[in-house]
């Protein structure tokens, strides 16, 4: 899919903006680290420079993670599976896609529901910087906005021209399932608007969310969303469908959001996040 051919008649479609790059960037990664940005002129030459010296570092874009024939999606698990100690199969997948997913539709979405433009991260020209064997900063070496695009845009690059494709190279190589698939994304949606509800009026945000996962049925299945009252504000909090597999790394627990739990244990975590009541959980 090219930016180009982007139908600005959509419903949800932005004005056009012209917004100053940096200086957005620069708020938006400001909000949450899974949110940074590496862009200009020496971004990539610096992001590999910091790849070399990373035991498994690597600098790759989201079109070789979907080429099988790259070698990047397997190292890309080998690594992560070393991290968690896990075997490279599909719970080290599904993991190591969680993070991906994390900061690329993160930094979508964070940058939609705050700047209401559509940042152009399409895989052939987006990269990750891999470090401490896991995705850990999105690299933009030119970054643009995409003229006149709106809610279905985003999701039309997002999840069918980059996330699924990375998402289909990790089942051929690692069996990744295709309800972690779904699910992971889905959750990275919702990761993003969570923290976001923590500065913004969470009930603006859930509208943004369920309109970005209404537009694929694998999606809006994948969990619900719910507003609940925190210590000073409403916050945006998701209820996953599917689990990432957490808890089969070493040391690792379920996440306060996990299918695995009950409605009643998700409160009671949720409750704990949002300074409801005290305590201590995994997030």
């Amino acid at each position: 899919m090219s930016p180009t051919t982007m139908d600005a008649s959509r419903p949800g479609t932005a004005a056009p903006a012209a917004p100053d790059l940096e200086a957005m960037l620069t708020r938006v990664g400001a909000l949450s680290r899974t949110f940074a940005t590496r862009r200009g002129p020496h971004a990539l030459t610096d992001a590999r420079s910091e790849a070399a010296g990373d035991l498994d570092g690597m600098v790759v874009t989201g079109s070789e993670l979907a080429d099988v024939d790259s070698g990047a999606a397997r190292a890309m698990v080998a690594a992560h599976a070393q991290m968690r100690g896990l075997d490279p199969g599909p719970y080290a997948a599904s993991l190591a896609f969680q993070r991906y997913v994390h900061r690329i539709a993160g930094l979508a979405v964070a940058v939609w529901t705050t700047e209401r433009v559509v940042l152009d991260l399409q895989g052939a020209t987006t990269y990750m910087l891999f470090v401490d064997r896991s995705p850990a900063v999105t690299v933009i070496p030119e970054p643009r906005i995409v003229p006149g695009a709106g809610t279905a845009d985003l999701v039309d690059m997002i999840v069918d021209e980059h996330l699924l494709p990375v998402g289909q190279a990790l089942h051929t190589v690692a069996r990744l399932g295709t309800g972690n698939m779904w699910g992971n994304i889905a959750a990275g949606v919702a990761a993003a608007t969570r923290q976001l509800s923590k500065t913004m009026p969470a009930r603006d945000l859930l509208r943004d969310a369920e309109e970005i996962v209404g537009q694929r049925d694998r999606l809006a299945r994948s969990g619900s969303f719910r507003v609940m009252m925190g210590a000073d504000r409403e916050r945006l909090m998701y209820d996953r469908n599917t689990c990432c597999r957490w808890y089969t790394s070493s040391g690792g627990k379920n996440c306060a959001w996990c299918s695995r739990l009950s409605p009643e244990e998700r409160t009671r975590r949720f409750e704990v996040l949002i300074g409801v009541r005290p305590g201590d959980v995994p997030d």
